[in-house]
């Protein structure tokens, strides 16, 4: 009995054994690194600058340029003759001029180049009988008319010729410059004390009057340098002078 027991439980381990199949072994998960820090890159987008319409700069003013045509040098003869009662000589001298025999005893003389009319400025000389002799200018206006600028028997601060070179000589400060021949004209800069300006013309804006108690015309020259527009007579005198001392002492009233 003892035999048959231990029979039945060795055929039943036996048929055990071979009825369950042997378990498969899980894989061992090889051991995972740490995973990398993931590493987020923003990109950074330069602004665009955007260029809103710029204000345009303020039109430069309209400079108003002077006339080289109209009445010449015969024209400002006559208009000479007539205006100071005078006669034209081509060579002053008293001979001529007591032959000439003119009504007020005076004689006058063109000593610009015929030419120099198409600045707008001559300069003439006069001799009278009675032994005074002076030197005097006459410009042109704006409708082309020659008239009396003024006279003087000194030394004048007017270049002789155009083009020439001036010297801003204004007492207030910097010579203004302008679009035209007038103050109230739009401006177009101006020019420190002493610098030299180019003149190429000139225009007489008052004409003056030749009577003893008569006033000084008013006159601007056309300059194109350092700034091109019309600077006021009064504010500047002939860099032929070198400086402003005759400038400051006819300003202040020192000659006659």
């Amino acid at each position: 009995m003892a035999a048959f027991v231990l029979f039945l439980s060795l055929a039943a381990t036996a048929c055990g054994g071979a009825g369950s199949e042997p378990a498969t072994p899980t894989p061992t998960s090889a051991p995972q690194s740490p995973a990398a820090p993931v590493t987020t890159t923003q990109r950074i987008e330069t602004p665009t600058a955007t260029l809103s319409p710029t204000a345009s700069a303020t039109p430069a003013p309209a400079v108003v340029t002077p006339s080289t045509g109209g009445p010449g040098a015969p024209a400002a003869i006559s208009a000479a003759e007539q205006q100071l009662g005078a006669v034209h000589l081509d060579v002053l001298a008293r001979a001529a001029c007591e032959a000439a025999n003119p009504p007020k005893g005076l004689c006058i003389s063109l000593q610009s180049a015929a030419q120099q009319a198409a600045s707008g400025l001559l300069r003439f000389t006069a001799g009278s009988l009675d032994g005074g002799g002076f030197r005097f200018y006459m410009g042109r206006d704006l409708a082309g008319e020659w008239a009396f600028w003024f006279g003087t028997q000194q030394q004048s601060e007017v270049p002789d010729a155009l083009p020439a070179d001036l010297l801003a000589c204004s007492a207030a400060g910097p010579a203004a410059v302008f679009a035209g021949p007038a103050a109230l004209s739009s401006s177009t800069g101006s020019v420190a004390r002493l610098v030299v300006l180019r003149a190429e013309a000139f225009v007489l804006t008052k004409p003056g009057s030749f009577a003893v108690d008569g006033g000084q015309g008013e006159g601007w020259y056309y300059i194109s340098s350092p700034v091109m527009g019309w600077v006021a007579a009064t504010d500047v005198t002939s860099a032929a002078l070198g400086d402003c001392l005759l400038h400051d002492d006819l300003a202040a009233g020192e000659r006659g």
